[in-house]
C-alpha cells in the first residue's frame, strides 16, 4: 500500500527558529482521485495558519497539514507499513519524557521530538493514547488495519477540531472554513445553537452554530468506524474529588511546584518568548516564573491601556515591568482602532463568541509578532480553577439553598418568568428570588451574562419553542464527583466557559497573528490539583484578612514570588475594553450602523423590534452592562464574514 506525499508553496529555513500555529484537515470515504483536489482546497482555506502544505493519500483516508516554513511541530507521523498514520498540530511539552518511557529514539537536533510519540503511544495504550500528553493539540489518527479514524482534542480545549458527515464519508479540519472549502458542507445556521449563543457567551461542543458540523469536545476523542461515530472521554476531570486531609500550606506548596513546572516546560519548548501583562495576579505569576526560568533571555511584555483612566491597569502593569525587568510594549487602544480591529478579527472565529476582548487580544498578539515574538504566554484559566469575582454570586446564594429545593421551587419558582436583564432595583430583587427558586443547573447558567429565556424567545420569534441550551452542561455536571457547590460551579466554567470562549478566542487570535499562545494555567496537572482543593481555601467574603476574597490559595502559593502590591490589589480591566463607555459615545454610530441597519444580516434570524429595544435599553441606562449589545454586534459582524 503506497503513500503519496505532496509539498508545495515553498520551504523554510532548517532548525527550530520559531513556533507558530499550523492546522490539519482530511477526508475519509472519498475516492483517492478526488481527494487530492479537496485537500488542496482545504489547505488554501487555512493559508493563514501556514503556507507550507503536506498531504498523504490512501485508498480510504486522505489528510494534510499546513504550517509555516520554520515550524516543526505540525506533522504527519507514522507509516503505512505499520498501519497507522496521524496528522497533528499544536505543541507537546513532555514529548522527551514520553519518548523515554516508550523507547522512541531521540530525533535529530534540528527536528526535536514532538508528535513522533503519537503513534507509539497509540500502539501501547489504544484509545487512551493522548491521556498523558501534556500540551495543546489536535490529532487525526487513522488505523488502516481497523479502518478507523480517531479525532482527538487536548485536555482543556485550547485547540479546535471540526468534522462533518458527507454522504458515507466524513471531512475534518482545524477550521470550519476548511470544511466549507470542499464544497460538500453547507453553512446553514442551526437555530438551537444560535439560541445557545444568545443564552451564554459561546456555543458548546459538540455543537457548532452550523447544522451538520460538529466539534470535538475538550478531553475527548471521536472514533469513526464503518459509518458509526462514537465519542470517548479520555480525560475524566469529573472523577477528581476534594482532598479534605491536606492542610492549606500543603495545598499552597503543591500548587506552587506544579505551576512553576507548567511555566518551565512551556518556556523550554522554544521560540522568541513574549508575555501578555494584564496587571493581575495571573500574568504576574507567569512573569515571575519566566524571569527565573529564562533569566538570560530578554522578555518582552505586551499590555493594553486606555485613555479612560478608570478602566486602565497601567500602574499595576508598570510594577511587573519594573520588578522583572521586562521590556514594555504598551498598546494605547482607542475606540477607532478597537472598532477596526474587531471587524478584522471576527473573521477568524469559526463561531461567534460574545467577548469583545478578542479584539484587544488580536491587537496585542499582532504587536508581539511585529517585534519578532513567536510564542506569547498569557494567564487565561486561573479565574475558572481558583475562583474570581464572578464566583461571588454563587457564593452569596449558598445560605438560601439550605432550604429544601421543593419548598424554594414552590414559593419562588414563578419568579423565573419575570427574570430580565434590566438594571433597576426591582429587577435585581426579582433575579435574586428567581435564582433561589431555581434548580442548581438553572441557577449556575445565569451567572454568565446572557439573554434570559423570555428575551431570547422574542428575539428568535414567538413560534420558536426549543430551550435545549443546557444539554452539554447537564452532561458535564452529571459526571462530576465533586462535593463542594462552589467547586462544582467552577467545574462547569472550566468545562464550558473556559474552552468555548476564553481559550477559543485566544488561540484563534494568536493563529491569525501567526504566533502561538501558551497558557500554563491549563496544564491538566494543575487543573486536577486545583479541583482537589476545597473551595474555602479559594474564595471567601472580602474582609481585612482576605482582601478581595478571591484566588486565596493561589495568592498564598505566589506570596514572595509575586509583588505584594499585585497580590493585594484588584486589577480593573486587563485586556477587556471599556465598550460600555465607547458604545454610548465615540462608537455609538458604529454600533447602530451595524445592528440597526435595514440590511443587517441578524434580521434574517432575529426580531427587529426586539433588537431595537435592546439597543435603546442600553443607551438609556436601563441595562447595566454592555454584554447584550456586544452579543448582537459580534453576531452581525460574524455573519457578514461567514454567510
Amino acid at each position: 500500500m503506497g503513500s503519496d506525499y505532496a509539498q508545495f508553496m515553498g520551504s523554510g529555513p532548517s532548525g527550530l527558529e520559531g513556533i507558530k500555529m499550523g492546522g490539519i484537515f482530511g477526508v475519509i470515504g472519498v475516492e483517492k482521485a478526488r481527494s487530492s483536489e479537496l485537500l488542496r482546497k482545504m489547505a488554501d482555506a487555512m493559508a493563514h495558519r501556514g503556507g507550507n502544505a503536506e498531504f498523504i493519500s490512501e485508498p480510504f483516508f486522505s489528510a494534510g497539514m499546513v504550517r509555516h516554513p520554520w515550524e516543526t511541530d505540525t506533522k504527519i507521523v507514522g507509516s503505512t507499513h505499520k498501519g497507522v498514520i496521524a496528522v497533528c498540530e499544536g505543541e507537546i511539552y513532555n514529548a522527551t519524557e514520553l519518548a523515554r518511557v516508550l523507547g522512541v529514539d531521540a530525533a535529530e537536533e534540528n527536528n526535536p521530538i514532538g508528535f513522533d510519540v503519537v503513534v507509539p503511544l497509540y500502539e501501547r495504550y489504544g484509545k487512551d493514547f493522548v491521556r498523558n500528553i501534556n500540551g495543546v493539540f489536535t490529532i487525526a489518527l487513522y488505523d488502516l488495519s481497523q479502518n478507523t479514524l480517531i479525532l482527538a482534542r487536548d485536555h482543556l480545549g485550547s485547540h479546535s477540531l471540526f468534522y462533518s458527515r458527507v454522504g458515507n464519508g466524513l471531512v475534518f479540519g482545524s477550521t470550519i472554513s476548511a470544511l466549507f472549502a470542499t464544497g460538500h458542507v453547507s453553512n446553514n445556521i442551526d437555530k438551537t445553537s444560535l439560541d445557545h449563543y444568545l443564552a451564554s457567551l459561546a456555543i458548546s461542543p459538540p455543537h457548532t452554530i452550523f447544522k451538520n458540523i460538529k466539534a470535538v469536545r475538550p478531553g475527548h476523542l471521536v472514533v469513526i468506524r464503518e459509518g458509526y461515530t462514537e465519542e470517548y472521554e479520555y480525560w475524566a476531570l469529573g472523577k477528581v474529588r476534594e482532598d479534605y486531609t491536606s492542610s492549606e500550606d500543603q495545598f499552597g506548596e503543591a500548587l506552587r511546584h506544579t505551576f512553576e513546572d507548567a511555566v518551565k516546560i512551556r518556556a523550554e519548548h522554544g521560540g522568541d518568548i513574549g508575555l501578555l501583562v494584564s496587571g493581575g495576579v495571573d500574568t504576574s505569576a507567569v512573569a515571575a516564573v519566566l524571569s527565573k526560568t529564562t533569566p538570560a533571555v530578554g522578555l518582552k511584555g505586551f499590555s493594553v491601556a486606555f485613555n479612560e483612566k478608570e478602566f486602565s491597569d497601567a500602574h499595576l502593569q508598570d510594577i511587573i515591568y519594573s520588578r522583572f525587568k521586562i521590556e514594555p510594549n504598551r498598546i494605547l487602544l482607542k475606540p477607532g482602532a478597537f472598532a477596526s480591529t474587531l471587524e478584522e478579527a471576527v473573521q477568524f472565529l469559526d463561531s461567534p463568541v460574545n467577548d469583545v476582548a478578542f479584539a484587544g487580544m488580536f491587537y496585542a498578539f499582532r504587536t508581539a509578532a511585529s517585534t519578532g515574538c513567536t510564542a506569547v504566554f498569557e494567564g487565561e484559566g486561573s479565574d475558572e480553577i481558583f475562583c474570581t469575582g464572578h464566583s461571588f454570586g454563587e457564593l452569596q446564594i449558598q445560605p438560601y439553598l439550605l432550604l429544601p429545593y421543593s419548598l424554594r421551587r414552590c414559593i419562588l419558582g414563578p419568579f423565573k418568568q419575570f427574570f430580565s436583564e434590566q438594571n433597576d432595583f426591582f429587577s435585581k430583587v426579582i433575579r435574586l428570588l428567581a435564582r433561589i427558586g431555581m434548580s442548581d443547573l438553572e441557577r449556575r447558567s445565569t451567572w454568565i451574562p446572557g439573554f434570559p429565556w423570555k428575551t431570547r424567545k422574542k428575539l428568535l420569534n414567538a413560534a420558536y419553542k426549543s430551550n435545549q441550551t443546557w444539554d452539554v452542561a447537564v452532561d458535564y455536571y452529571s459526571r462530576t464527583k465533586l462535593n463542594d457547590m462552589i467547586n462544582i460551579y467552577q467545574y462547569g466554567l472550566t468545562r464550558l466557559f473556559l474552552p468555548n470562549d476564553l481559550l477559543f478566542k485566544n488561540e484563534r487570535m494568536a493563529s491569525a497573528a501567526e504566533i502561538t499562545n501558551r497558557t500554563p494555567f491549563i496544564d491538566y496537572r494543575l487543573v486536577e490539583k486545583a479541583f482537589e482543593i476545597p473551595a474555602k481555601y479559594k474564595i471567601q467574603h472580602p474582609s481585612s484578612s482576605t482582601g478581595d476574597g478571591t484566588k486565596l490559595i493561589f495568592k498564598k502559593a505566589m506570596r514572595g514570588l509575586v509583588p505584594d502590591q499585585i497580590l493585594d490589589r484588584k486589577k480593573t480591566r486587563g485586556f477587556s475594553q471599556p465598550t460600555a463607555v465607547w458604545f454610548r459615545s465615540e462608537l455609538k454610530d458604529f454600533v447602530s450602523d451595524h445592528i440597526l441597519s435595514q440590511n443587517a444580516k441578524i434580521f434574517d434570524w432575529l426580531d427587529r423590534r426586539t433588537v431595537h429595544r435592546i439597543y435603546q435599553d442600553f443607551m438609556n441606562g436601563h441595562v447595566g452592562n454592555d454584554y447584550f449589545l456586544n452579543s448582537l454586534l459580534i453576531l452581525e459582524l460574524w455573519m457578514q464574514h461567514n454567510l
